[in-house]
């Protein structure tokens, strides 16, 4: 990042504007998986239920969903899928257990699958914020950067203080070019008191500085990595 020469003190090199691959290696190696929700006692496991809430989920949907919750946290894939797919059979609108399903099918590499799992979660509850993001996750792997963005605006919106939905669109944002939007998410992950975990969003808000001339503070958050 320093150009050093025998004869002069170190000065920072210019660098060109960052590619959007850039950005979508950033969002690859941040600490972050496929969101899952748990769930909680007393609750339908949504973390933000509708106000028209739906009908009260049955126990035998219930003790399946935590089932596959559990097998799940063990590394049991198989045994996770089919306590999922026994909570849906039960309750077909279980939004938890459709998002989690579609999890699973992630981890085994089957997106199309997962990808209809997270779509059908949004058909059923369109403010279930975790869908989102992983719809969100499963553009950025194909590079469909603006439709991570869309996701992710909706996210934003639904669960404001999603650490995940921040992180990420801080490299979606910078892949899409609204660097002023990249570098104010970046900032907002900082201010959080985990924000060591994700120190690459430090890059992003070095490279958009960088290409603002603004080259003390680039120099100051690249020193943050």
């Amino acid at each position: 990042m320093f150009a050093v020469s025998p004869s002069r003190s170190a000065a920072p090199v210019s660098k060109p504007p960052p590619r959007a691959s850039s950005s979508l290696s950033i969002a690859r190696r941040t600490n972050l998986e496929y969101v899952t929700v748990k769930l909680r006692p007393g609750s339908s496991g949504t973390p933000a239920p509708p106000v028209n809430a739906a009908p009260a989920i049955p126990e035998d949907a219930r003790s399946a969903f935590a089932a596959g919750n559990e097998a799940y946290a063990k590394g049991v894939v198989a045994k996770a899928q089919e306590a999922f797919l026994k909570a849906i059979a039960s309750y077909p609108k279980y939004v938890s257990a459709h998002n989690n399903l579609g999890v699973l099918y992630m981890r085994q590499n089957d997106k199309e699958k997962a990808r209809e799992e997270f779509t059908k979660v949004i058909e059923l509850d369109a403010s279930f914020a975790p869908a989102h993001i992983n719809l969100a996750r499963l553009a950025i792997a194909d590079q469909e950067f603006s439709e991570a963005e869309q996701q992710l605006d909706k996210a934003a919106a639904l669960d404001p203080n999603s650490l995940s939905a921040m992180v990420l669109m801080t490299s979606t944002a910078f892949a899409n070019r609204n660097y002023d939007k990249a570098l104010a998410y970046a900032r907002k992950v900082h201010s959080l008191p985990q924000h060591e975990q994700f120190a690459d969003v430090h890059l992003v808000a070095g490279q958009v500085l960088t290409q603002q001339k603004k080259d003390s503070d680039a120099i100051a958050e690249f020193e943050l990595l």
